[in-house]
């Protein structure tokens, strides 16, 4: 590290490991090569990159934060948690790998549905493109784009994967307070992830928030790729009017979301230097670990 050179920190990242293109150990690259130092990988649903990225890390120079990202079911759709800096336990893999059991039956259903559409595409396809990993949505979108059924990906999930569209099919997911408590049980601090994406007005984004917080809710984010300036801005001050962690990424995923760069979200619209962001976290963790685990971590 260069003495007076600026830093980077990228608190939501994705690898192979979920829908993301880059390996952890390319992720990691990138990340060096774009100056950022402290990096989370919170892949959906899944911990299995995590290894991987802590070689990669430290061959790179970089701190790396275990994270998970969580979806759970609200409103008729879906709400994301973040989990940052947890520990890999038993009890989060069981978690997680029912989560993984409910993605490949949904799985299933979007493939029927796109078969009876007309769209001549297997699970086979969908899982050689996803190399064995956790199987999604924006693997199905590459299989469709490859063999010419729509132009783009932003096609094939306004037309047929997106929420409401054709062939979507909703998840069964847990409750925000079971994937809060699953995060806190690993030792993890629970990030309301890009809350805009809620579609929530102000006072129901707080009141939201209040109930989250309830359940365990410690952390918000407030830098992301789809947040500009101004909501960045207003969400910084209700996280701070609720004591809040404030917290903030790319959500890169590499060529599936091709206008995402990493740390810097879309035209620079993130730039997170402040590493006591980081370090405030850490000690939530550290807390976190000590109340569930005494010294053990």
């Amino acid at each position: 590290m260069q003495p007076n050179q600026k830093y980077y920190i990228d608190l939501h990242c994705h690898s192979t490991a979920s829908d993301g293109t880059d390996t952890p150990s390319r992720l990691l690259e990138h990340a060096a090569k774009n100056r950022v130092d402290v990096l989370a990988l919170t892949d959906h649903d899944t911990i299995d990159g995590l290894a991987e990225a802590k070689l990669a890390a430290v061959r790179q120079g970089i701190r790396l934060i275990p994270g998970v990202e969580i979806s759970a079911c609200f409103s008729g759709g879906e709400m994301h948690l973040l989990g940052l800096g947890l520990q890999d336990t038993a009890r989060l893999r069981m978690f997680l790998q029912q989560m993984v059991r409910n993605r490949d039956q949904r799985n299933l259903e979007i493939l029927a549905k796109l078969n009876r559409e007309g769209f001549k595409i297997t699970l086979a396809e969908v899982q050689a493109i996803a190399k064995g990993r956790i199987v999604s949505r924006p693997h199905m979108a590459a299989v469709l784009l490859a063999k010419g059924y729509v132009s783009s990906f932003r096609e094939a999930f306004d037309l047929y994967l997106a929420n409401g569209a054709k062939c979507y099919v909703q998840r069964d997911t847990p409750t925000p307070e079971e994937s809060i408590a699953a995060i806190l049980a690993a030792g993890g601090v629970p990030v309301l992830a890009h809350p805009i994406q809620l579609g929530l007005s102000r006072k129901a984004l707080r009141q939201t928030l209040l109930s989250l917080q309830a359940a365990g809710l410690q952390g918000m984010e407030v830098w992301h790729s789809d947040q500009n300036g101004a909501v960045q801005h207003d969400f910084l001050e209700l996280a701070e009017s609720l004591s809040l962690l404030p917290s903030g990424g790319s959500d890169y995923h590499g060529s599936n979301k091709p206008h995402v760069a990493i740390a810097r979200g879309i035209d620079k619209n993130i730039s997170i230097t402040d590493h006591a962001i980081v370090e405030r976290l850490l000690q939530q963790a550290s807390e976190n670990q000590k109340k569930r685990y005494g010294e053990v971590f």
